[in-house]
């Protein structure tokens, strides 16, 4: 298995750029193509507000949609300029989830930027990272908006808790894992669910790597009243990962919204690039 074909999404916002950079060496590293897809919802108004004029609103917005779009295609092209035969260029516009989901079908790896509260960019919604890794079949490597990220393959750390949608995630990054240096499995409270992982935690998916031609460290922690989300940030810190690979949503979203949970914590506070599937 490997990655040839990734797709990185593409807005006017200030992160645009980093994350092409840093999709772009992925994609030399893999000797991947690499596509560039610009997404924005559709223009609204409101056509029973008073006074009229809702046409003249109404291509207002779309100019500045297209304006947003021709800016995001520019900076992809001059950053791929010196690989034109290795990348290429998509924009749609429509209901932004569905369209990255339509282009992700035909790719092996998504790649999207962390939502940045402090600058949203062309009225893409702040869940737009989740509902595309939620729905599109492919794994989806988020790239947090604060910070630099020059490596991907020092230290990678899978967060391991036996269920579908880790089990995703560690076949989904088997790319990356056989390029890193190091490999960590991290296990957070194994005593609490001993029927996933046998009576020795990590031993199985250590072999099953194994066999993938990754070495792995198996590491153990309790969260006890903390979050799982926090104790894996805590230990990426401490051991200096540079990817986190962890399945999205193992509980569902309403309750891990309500409740608090891995998944909400890590799309919010993400501090390194996290591979996540579904």
């Amino acid at each position: 298995m490997s990655y040839r074909n990734i797709l990185v999404q593409v807005d006017s916002g200030p992160h645009a750029a980093a994350r092409i950079r840093f999709a772009l060496h992925l994609a030399q590293a893999h000797e991947a193509h690499l596509t560039g897809l610009f997404v924005a919802p559709s223009p609204y108004i409101n056509v029973m507000e008073p006074g009229g004029g809702a046409g003249s609103v109404y291509y207002a917005i779309h100019e500045d949609i297209e304006r947003a779009a021709i800016q995001a295609r520019e900076l992809f092209e001059r950053l791929t300029q010196q690989h034109p035969n290795q990348s290429s260029w998509h924009q749609q516009i429509g209901v932004p989830a569905e369209a990255i989901c339509l282009h992700a079908r035909y790719q092996d790896l998504v790649v999207m930027g962390q939502h940045d509260p402090a600058s949203p960019a062309d009225g893409l919604p702040a869940t737009l990272l989740q509902d595309v890794a939620m729905a599109c079949g492919r794994p989806v490597l988020a790239v947090p908006h604060a910070g630099s990220f020059p490596t991907l393959d020092q230290h990678a750390m899978v967060a391991w808790n036996g269920s579908r949608e880790a089990t995703r995630a560690l076949t989904d990054a088997l790319p990356l894992l056989r390029r890193a240096k190091k490999v960590t499995v991290l296990i957070v409270n194994a005593s609490m669910d001993p029927g996933v992982h046998g009576q020795l935690p990590g031993a199985d998916v250590g072999l099953y790597l194994a066999r993938h031609g990754v070495e792995v460290e198996v590491v153990k922690d309790t969260a006890f009243s903390r979050d799982i989300g926090e104790v894996l940030l805590t230990v990426a810190a401490d051991r200096q990962v540079d990817l986190l690979v962890m399945g999205l949503y193992g509980h569902s979203r309403l309750r891990e919204m309500v409740m608090g949970g891995a998944s909400r914590t890590m799309l919010e506070a993400m501090t390194v690039p996290v591979l996540m599937s579904h």
